[in-house]
């Protein structure tokens, strides 16, 4: 149980990092609003943020999905865990 706990608490964190984050699209969105100056514009702009956004998620998903119909989980997590670490530290650095 604790494994789970420990993942949503993961997932939750990044998760808050994400929007909170201002190079996300919320950011592309409130300058749109204010070019228009119009608050209107950035309610009408979160609607493709956030369709894009579930879009890549279920790529994501998707891919990682199929990818274990053909690899075995523990194959797939030490690679994509250095490349996700390699990532992170590459922006750290840069």
């Amino acid at each position: 149980m604790e494994t789970h706990f420990g993942a949503w608490a993961a997932l939750l964190i990044l998760g808050a990092y994400h929007g909170i984050n201002p190079g996300m699209g919320w950011l592309f969105a409130v300058a749109l609003g204010m070019q228009e100056k119009s608050s209107r514009a950035v309610g009408r702009s979160l609607v493709p943020i956030a369709l894009g956004h579930g879009l890549s998620i279920g790529v994501v998903v998707i891919t990682a999905g199929l990818a274990e119909t053909f690899i075995a989980p523990r194959y797939i997590r030490i690679p994509v865990s250095a490349i996700l670490f390699a990532l992170g530290l590459y922006r750290l650095v840069r």
